[in-house]
């Protein structure tokens, strides 16, 4: 899971994701008032740290300090990968229903020529690499194929 700073940033200014999220027990957050990574826990009996990630009670935290409406206003969702998947799913099914391929065979090829169209536009010189993780890679897709956006280094533009 990318949890670094260029991540946030990424999921802090896809506003259309962010506006779309239903927060869920696993997601991952940032939030950014404390400035730390948390996931949704809907147990109410504790507060753990896990590989510098905390687990955040869904009601409010041990000390009952925030509710978790408090954080989440000042949150930035971090999405994994298979929720970066599910959320351009639907297209890609409707693909699968009136071909021979299975869906996740479609999904493949779409994410391959988008990864292979970024390499070619890096080669001549212009274009973000997405290296860094399946999870800005798969951002960056998302954001192409709903909003038609492409990431510039600090921003989504068109």
């Amino acid at each position: 899971m990318d949890i670094s700073k260029e991540y946030i940033l990424q999921c802090s200014k896809a506003e259309k994701i962010q506006k779309g999220w239903k927060p869920q027990t696993l997601d991952v957050i940032f939030a950014v008032g404390e400035g730390n990574i948390l996931y949704v826990s809907d147990n109410p009996l504790y507060w753990t740290h896990y590989r510098g990630i905390k687990e955040h009670q869904i009601i409010k935290d041990p000390d009952g300090r925030k509710t978790a409406a408090e954080v989440w206003y000042k949150a930035t969702w971090l999405p994994r990968q298979d929720q970066l998947q599910d959320l351009v799913k639907d297209k890609y099914l409707k693909y699968a229903k009136k071909s021979m391929f299975k869906y996740h065979e479609i999904l493949l090829y779409h994410i391959n020529s988008f990864s292979d169209e970024i390499r070619c536009s890096q080669i001549k010189g212009h274009g973000y690499c997405y290296d860094n993780s399946m999870e800005q890679l798969w951002l960056a897709f998302v954001m192409k194929e709903k909003y038609q956006k492409q990431w510039n280094g600090t921003d989504w533009v068109k």
